[in-house]
């Protein structure tokens, strides 16, 4: 995450103790020990738990370009589809649309920073290229990895809801 100096600082945390004090009318005075603790601790926590599976350089980029909330919209919308289509590949024990669907879930994750998602699909991207060019079925461990994709997409999915709500607050 880039240093911001100290006047970005203050000013972004005038703009959390106001949302605090609105989101809290029992809260009235703006960058109170209280309410800067109360307003800014939910926020900055779930922030800083997003920054985990999402690239903040990244993030910060598409917010910069105006591009952020589109983005999140549309890998809200497909990343779903992608993950079922990826279940769907190992039931049936069909490695080209396995390879498909990893690939597609790797490319929009990786697009958004979520680089950790993006390794793990690559690795199911990976085992279904293997399984078809050699003609085989998908190994065992892709079931194992699967699990580890649907809840790392959890994170992300809930660390993009939060950027989302971030990004919401700054402009209101």
């Amino acid at each position: 995450m880039p240093r911001r100096n100290r006047s970005e600082e203050t000013s972004e945390l005038q703009v959390r103790s106001n949302v605090a004090v609105a989101g809290n009318p029992q809260l009235t005075i703006p960058n109170s020990p209280t309410v800067v603790d109360w307003g800014a601790s939910n926020l900055d926590r779930a922030l800083s738990q997003s920054h985990d599976s999402l690239s903040a350089k990244i993030i910060e980029g598409l917010r910069e370009v105006e591009a952020l909330d589109e983005a999140i919209e549309i890998y809200l919308e497909t990343a779903p589809e992608l993950l079922q289509g990826i279940s769907m590949a190992l039931s049936n024990a069909d490695p080209l649309a396995l390879r498909r669907s990893a690939h597609s879930l790797k490319s929009i994750s990786g697009t958004l920073g979520a680089f950790r998602l993006f390794e793990l699909c690559e690795e199911l991207e990976i085992m279904g290229r293997m399984g078809t060019n050699a003609n085989q079925p998908l190994p065992d461990p892709a079931c194992a990895l699967l699990e580890q994709v649907e809840a790392e997409y959890q994170r992300v999915e809930t660390a993009l809801k939060i950027e989302r709500q971030y990004s919401e607050t700054m402009t209101e």
